[in-house]
C-alpha cells in the first residue's frame, strides 16, 4: 500500500497536485506572517486589500480559492520579495523560486 499525500488524495491531475502544494506552501507563509505580526484578519484584509471572509478562508486553509497570483501578491504586501532564478541549462530545476524579508 502506498501513501498518499492529502493533495494526491484530491486529484489525479499532476497540474492541479502541483498547484495545490505550491498554493498551500504559500498560504501556510502568509499564516506564519500574520501569526508573527500579530495581525487581526480586519487588519490583514486592509494590508492585502481584500475582505476579511477572504482572509478568513485563507488563514483556514481554503487554498481553492485563491490565485497563486494573489497569494504571491499578498506575502508581497506583507513584506517579502520574490526572487526568480533561471537557468535553462539545469535540466532538473530550471526555475528556482525564493521568497525573501524586503526592506520596506
Amino acid at each position: 500500500m502506498s501513501s498518499k499525500s492529502l493533495f494526491e488524495l484530491a486529484t489525479q491531475d499532476p497540474i492541479e497536485l502541483n498547484s495545490l502544494v505550491l498554493k498551500s506552501k504559500l498560504a501556510a507563509l502568509i499564516r506564519i506572517l500574520v501569526k508573527e505580526k500579530n495581525l487581526s484578519q480586519t487588519k490583514t484584509a486592509e494590508i492585502l486589500l481584500t475582505t476579511q471572509p477572504r482572509v478568513s478562508n485563507l488563514l483556514n486553509g481554503q487554498v481553492n480559492k485563491f490565485s497563486i497570483d494573489f497569494l504571491l501578491v499578498s506575502l508581497l504586501r506583507l513584506g517579502y520579495k520574490a526572487d526568480f532564478d533561471y537557468d535553462p541549462t539545469d535540466l532538473d530545476e530550471p526555475l528556482r523560486i525564493s521568497m525573501k524579508k524586503a526592506v520596506l
